[in-house]
């Protein structure tokens, strides 16, 4: 038996003088031989968790579920910084001092942030568009995926949920095919970068899936996956660990914020840097609009030389979206995120009796975060020097006493990437550029009984009905401002959220990564109420098109091939509009991602135009095609 100051220190406390420790205290020295399942153990008990050990079982049971349990916690007294103690000091500190969250912002001057307003599409938007395109290349792309769509109704990756139900794209595809657009109109040869962030819960599933879809056209060298470890779950405000059964404690993601350390930890920061690339953007896991700004959003990013820039919207008083404030210090003004609820509570200790409340219109004077960042790679890297990439943590429980004992479900320490600001120390310029909430932001992040729930109280639903409507509005948009007359169907409600059937406009990012190139490839022509434009290549022209009520035009094309539309007119019914109904919502056999939306919809025998060989092709008005060259 190896002798340990460790074992001394658990038998003499005096936590253990509890009887139900007898037996405990009897065989742990023959089960355990090792200074470091003495030391966690050590840690644990003089850290009040002694109720991870009222389960142990006499010794030679359970042996490989007891090697489990103390080697988890281990390797998280290993990789957390300051290790169990300190985390378990940070939850107690927030828990039992629940003002320490407001702390940092109390005693400043709080007021709305200047901002950069691309929301009207003029000409400040497409001089920031241009400029965005021609350095795109040269940004590497940051999406957090460490959520799974449990909570959404969907039982895989969040990545994987199809976003819209015409072509079910991805998320995860929509993201790379945007990469590799960018790539082939780059002039270099770019090789863009790609890390995603995963955690326990998604990381094997999204290798899983880039392994199936064969990384959906990038090299494997271009996708890096960084996972973050995962952090212990608290039941109660005193900080004691929950189980799941025992000889397992709850592990739960510790948030997004996580992001920055794992790049500075992994050197990834600082590579990509030397490689040349001069921006990281920061991505969201389900909101596929923010792509429509991208192109703008760093435009005004390299204008206005910002180092940090938010990605906002129009935010709504109340509406549990992070609030981008301006916070003057004493040494200095910062532009921060704060949470909705902290926010209230400010505004209303500065005087503002309404807290939270609307401004000369409906919106708060607060806009809102979408959580789309851009970063200045330089600046970014110099930052994570100073702090190694640790934002803020906070611990966000519902209770389920008045008393504020205990919590309905197990909570845990978390960061959010937005929250970097927060560090800053030399007078880093960050920015807050204001685009048109639906063309930048509608995330698939509720259930549809929470989406109904936040549509009735004046609330963006963001669910997948709506993230798929706003997706298909923004096609509407980018077709009327290039000149087309485009038609609305009837808007229904479909579980409780109201959705516009048509007309349904799907341009892949091979098409068009900016709204000013879908302005020089369409000049005119007439969308109906339900038809449907699908439109897959890089060089499609449209010079006239009229497509009636329930016609389709779909095309798909190589790089290679040039095809233009002229006064195309001729009847193709495709995509029809399908509500379940309740006896199939309720049997649950179709595929979850349709259950969570209420509709599908089916297709009949249209004419779908592919053009695998390159050359020059004209569709003509009837619909017949021609090769020119």
């Amino acid at each position: 038996m190896i002798k340990s100051e460790f074992m001394i220190d658990l038998l003499e406390n005096p936590n253990l003088k509890d009887p139900r420790f007898d037996e405990f205290k009897k065989h742990i020295k023959q089960e355990f031989f090792t200074a470091k399942y003495f030391d966690i153990i050590n840690k644990l008990v003089k850290n009040d968790q002694t109720h991870l050990f009222e389960f142990w079982t006499p010794i030679d049971q359970d042996r490989e579920e007891k090697n489990f349990f103390l080697k988890t916690l281990i390797d998280f007294d290993s990789h957390y910084s300051g290790g169990l103690s300190s985390y378990i000091s940070r939850v107690q500190s927030l828990l039992l001092s629940p003002e320490k969250r407001l702390q940092p912002f109390r005693n400043t001057g709080i007021a709305a942030p200047e901002t950069y307003d691309l929301s009207n599409f003029g000409a400040d938007y497409i001089s920031a568009e241009q400029i965005g395109l021609s350095h795109l290349q040269k940004s590497a792309f940051v999406l957090v995926a460490g959520g799974l769509g449990e909570r959404l109704g969907y039982p895989g990756i969040k990545i994987d949920i199809p976003f819209e139900m015409i072509c079910q794209t991805t998320y995860l595809k929509y993201t790379i095919d945007y990469i590799k657009a960018v790539e082939t109109r780059s002039s270099a040869k770019a090789h863009i970068p790609l890390i995603i962030m995963t955690s326990d819960d998604t990381h094997n599933h999204t290798v899983e899936t880039l392994a199936q879809h064969h990384y959906y056209g990038l090299s494997r060298d271009q996708v890096t996956l960084l996972k973050q470890n995962p952090v212990p779950a608290v039941k109660d405000r005193y900080g004691h660990f929950a189980m799941e059964k025992p000889y397992r404690v709850i592990f739960k993601p510790g948030g997004h914020g996580h992001i920055h350390k794992l790049m500075f930890e992994s050197g990834l920061a600082r590579q990509l840097e030397s490689q040349g690339f001069k921006h990281l953007i920061f991505l969201q896991d389900t909101n596929a609009q923010a792509f429509n700004a991208l192109a703008a959003f760093l435009g005004v990013t390299i204008q206005n030389q910002i180092e940090f820039n938010f990605m906002a919207v129009r935010r709504f008083p109340k509406e549990t979206t992070g609030a981008i404030a301006k916070l003057n210090f004493q040494s200095q003004t910062k532009t921060l995120n704060i949470e909705y609820n902290v926010l209230d509570r400010l505004l209303k200790e500065s005087g503002n009796s309404q807290g939270d409340s609307p401004g000369d219109n409906q919106y708060s004077p607060f806009p809102g975060n979408v959580n789309c960042l851009i970063a200045n790679l330089h600046t970014y890297n110099l930052d994570l020097d100073s702090h190694g990439g640790e934002v803020p943590e906070f611990i966000n429980p519902k209770y389920e006493d008045e008393a504020e004992q205990t919590f309905q479900t197990p909570a845990r320490l978390e960061s959010m990437m937005q929250d970097l600001p927060k560090l800053f120390d030399r007078d880093e310029k960050t920015g807050v550029t204001l685009f048109h909430r639906e063309w930048c932001f509608s995330a698939n992040k509720n259930d549809p009984t929470t989406a109904k729930d936040k549509f009735l109280l004046g609330l963006p639903p963001e669910c997948a009905v709506s993230a798929e409507n706003d997706f298909y509005e923004s096609g509407r948009v980018k077709c009327e401002l290039s000149g087309m007359s485009v038609g609305r169907s009837k808007v229904e409600k479909v579980l409780g959220i109201p959705i516009c059937k048509g007309p349904k406009i799907v341009f892949s990012p091979r098409f068009a990564i900016s709204l000013n190139e879908v302005q020089e490839k369409i000049k005119s022509g007439t969308i109906k109420e339900n038809a449907t434009l699908i439109l897959n290549g890089q060089n499609i022209t449209i010079n006239d098109l009229t497509l009636e009520d329930q016609d389709v035009l779909e095309i798909h094309a190589i790089d290679q091939a040039f095809i233009t539309i002229d006064s195309l007119n001729r009847r193709n019914p495709g995509y029809m509009f399908q509500k379940l109904d309740l006896q199939e919502l309720e049997e649950k056999r179709l595929p979850p991602y349709i259950l969570i939306r209420g509709f599908q919809f089916t297709k009949g025998s249209p004419k779908i135009y592919h053009f695998n060989e390159s050359g020059h092709f004209i569709i003509q008005p009837n619909g017949d095609v021609i090769r020119v060259s």
